[in-house]
């Protein structure tokens, strides 16, 4: 079917309605986005001196804190003027330097904790499963799902699309 067909002039129809409905929210939208833009730039300076003072005062609290972790033995946490502070202890990491002399390691050390401590995954290769044709598919109980097509609309537009989206997400059908 092209472009011309008769029949996709009702869809045309619709994308010109739906792309001036998008340039109306977006001509809505840019003095909203501009008006921040100033607004940002004119308090830009005021800004960046609250976000130092934010982290020196922030820097501050935790270098009391870390002074005096006999106050966060219990309870590790406590709660003033609507921030939470204490200690949190960490869950600490796992490094493996050479993951092939580990395995071999645990093989001569623990050999009777080997299926503990050793994962092995044995897992299908779905892009060599699409591969095979329906009846190999179906003799080994496989199925493929979802493969009715899907409408399609998309813009070129960048933030519009989110807007839309956002405000139609809640009343738009599948």
């Amino acid at each position: 079917m092209s472009m011309d067909d008769p029949q996709f002039s009702a869809i045309e129809d619709r994308c010109r309605a739906y792309a001036k409905a998008l340039q109306l929210l977006d001509d809505t939208l840019e003095p909203v986005r501009r008006e921040r833009r100033e607004a940002v730039r004119r308090r830009m300076r005021s800004i960046k001196s609250r976000v130092a003072d934010v982290a020196e005062q922030r820097a501050r609290l935790k270098e009391a804190i870390r002074s005096h972790p006999d106050l966060f033995e219990r309870p590790k946490t406590r709660s003033a003027h609507g921030v939470v502070v204490g200690l949190r202890k960490q869950p600490g990491r796992v490094e493996i330097s050479d993951q092939a002399r580990t395995l071999e390691r645990i093989t001569k050390v623990l050999p009777d904790r080997y299926d503990e401590l050793v994962q092995v995954k044995r897992t299908l290769s779905k892009a060599a499963l699409r591969r095979l044709d329906a009846a190999a598919l179906a003799k080994i109980g496989v199925r493929v799902v979802a493969v009715d097509d899907e409408v399609v609309v998309k813009t070129a537009a960048d933030d519009v699309d989110r807007v839309v989206e956002g405000l139609l997400a809640d009343g738009e059908e599948p």
